[in-house]
């Protein structure tokens, strides 16, 4: 017969991350040695940061059992640890109209959270909460970058499904994230007359955010490129993809590029809404 497990957080644990539940299930002071590695643990007592002890890198290795000393002993809480916060992301049912412990900000049925272990087992207890889950630090991507020569893939990869349900892909919308650059030349591209790329806001602007700012409805690939060297558009930001608007629309006369918004698509694909890039001899305003 199977014993049903208590911990510290209570009886609905499994709500809890793993990851989550093995840092609550340390002692303050070595939480206070964890704050100094991971980013979403902090530590609200001076005192205790004043004693931990900085870790080396090898000594933050992970370290096997049959590895440590016969004579340590692994310690057992008492209690939760109330001086040790780290933040969360909690998944609700449905959306929550109250507010939860340590919130700091909301979408749907996502909340986000700076709690202490306590507060941890209070939303492990609220019946609106399925899951909590530890925050974690955003790490920017490393791509491997060549000129080799890439192979293309075998037809066989794209087949998804019933094409009697799909149609053979025809009317499919796809979209391609935080890219590092796009190949037009490629063949994959041949067919395609209209190149959409969605961003958070409606529309291109000149001087953005200033005094002056300018929205622009339709531009040519030569004013694009005029934008460009003026400075308008933000690395990392505009910048790169009006720089792939131009190569896409100067690779074939009939071509045209679509910046929005995607709560503004239906409205630009009317033009209603968005700024359209044409080859140079398209149309401006």
């Amino acid at each position: 017969m199977a014993v049903k497990r208590e911990t510290l957080l209570g009886k609905n644990y499994r709500k809890i991350q793993p990851k989550l539940r093995v840092i609550s299930n340390g002692s303050e002071k070595v939480n206070a040695v964890r704050s100094m590695q991971c980013g979403s643990v902090a530590v609200d007592s001076e005192k205790l940061f004043r004693e931990a002890e900085p870790l080396t890198v090898e000594q933050v290795q992970p370290t096997k059992a049959t590895d440590l000393s016969k004579s340590a002993k692994r310690g057992s809480l008492k209690e939760l640890a109330t001086d040790v916060y780290t933040n969360v992301f909690i998944q609700t049912i449905r959306p929550q109209t109250e507010k939860l412990p340590g919130e700091t900000s909301r979408r749907g049925n996502i909340i986000t959270a700076t709690v202490n272990f306590e507060q941890l087992k209070q939303l492990a207890d609220n019946e609106n909460v399925s899951f909590v889950e530890a925050g974690a630090n955003v790490n920017a991507p490393t791509p491997t970058i060549s000129n080799g020569k890439v192979s293309e893939p075998l037809l066989t990869r794209w087949n998804f499904g019933s094409a009697a349900k799909h149609h053979n892909g025809e009317g499919v919308l796809i979209g391609i994230i935080d890219v590092q650059g796009f190949d037009f030349s490629h063949s994959d591209f041949l067919d395609a007359d209209v190149l959409i790329v969605l961003t958070n806001e409606p529309q291109v602007a000149l001087n953005y955010k200033k005094n002056n700012e300018k929205r622009l409805d339709y531009m040519n690939a030569t004013n694009a490129k005029k934008y460009l060297n003026e400075g308008h558009f933000a690395e990392g930001s505009m910048k790169p993809k009006i720089e792939a608007a131009i190569c896409f629309v100067e690779k074939n006369i009939k071509r045209k590029a679509l910046i929005t918004d995607y709560n503004c698509l239906s409205d630009a694909l009317q033009n209603k809404n968005g700024t359209w890039i044409y080859n140079k001899n398209g149309e401006e305003k």
